[in-house]
């Protein structure tokens, strides 16, 4: 009990401090002010992880999953509290430097309108005027250009459809580098849904064995090729005129052969057997026009240069 004890009086101290981070982010506080909340959280949630390790070897297998649990919701929202505040100060970052660009840009054109004059010593306001008047878009301009921002993207998310499981372990290999193991296998539990969440949960806090069982369900190709098949196979025949159900079949087949292709497979929509089902759903009209095209290209003489 003085284990809990003393976790819970850890938890309660980064509750507090989080709360605090969470209200200076809303009244626009300034960075440094961020910057030190921060560094309170990272102290506090480092206490509390060292203080649910302490408790956990005291517990039995029931509850080591509940105290499991625990953490893991604890850490996944001191996690989004963290990329929050992050994102807060690197926003404030950048507008501070477009107005210092803009601050510095009209400290040039005052000291080049200074120097002007005096060399000149008779002052010309018209001429200079105009000059100013020409020169201030493009400082705007300028100014425009540096406070443009890109939105970051999103992390990818994975619903157990082993047809994206390729395209969602690329993304996520991506991005991991900026995270240490412990981040990304919090971030990982959060971009996994259902069935697949549940799969790795017994597996606690290893990074790398979650993505071992995670390619052993998911990444392989034969799982991915039977799937493609199936999909064409439930595909309803087309009857002529349906133009937009083709434009379905054809988008089907693309996406399906780039699928097999991030998988090394490309050959499985090349096959006779493949071909075949591909061309029992088409219409019979689209179906006499494609052996009409192919029979063009045999008669057609390849010229060599």
């Amino acid at each position: 009990m003085d284990a809990k004890k003393a976790r819970r009086n850890a938890k309660s101290s980064l509750t507090r401090h989080s709360n605090n981070l969470y209200s200076m982010i809303e009244n626009n506080r300034p960075v440094e002010e961020i910057t030190e909340a921060l560094e309170l959280i990272e102290i506090d949630y480092k206490t509390v992880v060292e203080k649910h390790k302490a408790l956990v070897e005291k517990v039995d297998d029931e509850e080591f999953a509940k105290e499991e649990k625990w953490i893991e919701d604890c850490s996944e929202k001191t996690l989004i509290l963290k990329f929050r505040a992050k994102d807060y100060i690197l926003k404030s970052k950048q507008e501070q430097v477009t107005q210092d660009t803009y601050s510095n840009s009209q400290d040039v054109e005052i000291t080049e309108e200074t120097e002007q004059t005096v060399q000149e010593l008779t002052p010309q306001p018209a001429v200079q005027q105009i000059d100013n008047n020409e020169e201030s878009p493009t400082s705007n301009k300028e100014v425009k250009s540096c406070a443009f921002k890109v939105e970051k993207p999103k992390l990818p998310k994975f619903s157990g459809d082993v047809r994206d499981y390729v395209i969602f372990r690329a993304d996520f290999k991506h991005v991991e580098s900026q995270y240490s193991e412990r981040d990304a296998i919090t971030i990982l539990r959060a971009s996994l849904q259902g069935k697949q969440l549940e799969l790795i949960k017994g597996i606690g806090c290893d990074y790398k064995a979650a993505w071992v069982y995670l390619d052993s369900i998911y990444g392989d190709p034969r799982f991915i090729a039977d799937s493609i098949t199936q999909d064409i196979s439930k595909f309803k025949a087309l009857q002529d005129g349906e133009d937009a159900r083709f434009c379905e079949l054809v988008h089907l087949v693309n996406r399906s052969y780039n699928t097999l292709k991030e998988v090394g497979r490309p050959n499985n929509m090349n096959n006779n057997h493949m071909l075949a089902l591909i061309e029992q759903k088409m219409s019979s009209d689209d179906a006499r026009f494609g052996h009409e095209i192919s029979k063009e290209r045999k008669r057609k003489p390849h010229w060599k240069t």
